[in-house]
């Protein structure tokens, strides 16, 4: 049961990768068009880094905000399904 909602939570934060990263692609000519900097300046500081710290701070950053939202999923997916569990006792009772 445990593996179901974790595995559940995986893919729902996936889900949320994709989103953002479609949002984030989306936004690159809003900024061209209204002159500001793209994505805030990120892409500068992504480009005057050195190749090490580049990887090493994308992988951290994605490893930790996945599994941040893996874990919230499967609080959220385990809260339900202990709430589910907790209906049918009662409804039995």
């Amino acid at each position: 049961m445990m593996a179901q909602i974790i595995k559940k939570a995986m893919a729902a934060a996936s889900g949320w990768f994709k989103i953002s990263l479609g949002f984030a692609i989306l936004s690159i000519p809003i900024d061209l068009l209204r002159g500001h900097p793209i994505l805030n300046g990120l892409w500068h500081d992504w480009l005057v880094a050195n190749t090490g710290l580049r990887w090493q701070l994308l992988g951290v950053v994605l490893v930790v905000a996945w599994l941040g939202l893996t874990l919230i999923f499967a609080l959220g997916y385990g809260l339900a399904a202990w709430l589910k569990k907790q209906d049918k006792v009662k409804s039995s009772d």
